[in-house]
């Protein structure tokens, strides 16, 4: 056992993927957050930056630690 983890998971996850595993769509995102369907794909594919403050409220409602989910990068 690594004794220098102090707790902090190695596992990693993507946003998109939270959210799957959290049970929500897209659209239900979408609503529970007052935004177009539109802004959470783009958010989801790094088409767009999300601000912490959103970005913490999603690690929430998916019950996903902040410092295991991350953002893909940009594929434009």
């Amino acid at each position: 056992m690594d004794n220098n983890r102090k707790g902090k998971s190695d596992f990693r996850i993507t946003l998109a993927a939270a959210r799957v595993n959290a049970g929500y769509t897209q659209k239900e995102v979408a609503s529970i957050m007052h935004k177009t369907e539109q802004t959470i794909v783009n958010w989801e594919r790094g088409r767009s930056d999300i601000d912490y403050a959103n970005f913490v409220f999603l690690c929430s409602l998916y019950k996903a630690p902040v410092d295991a989910v991350f953002m893909p990068k940009s594929s434009t």
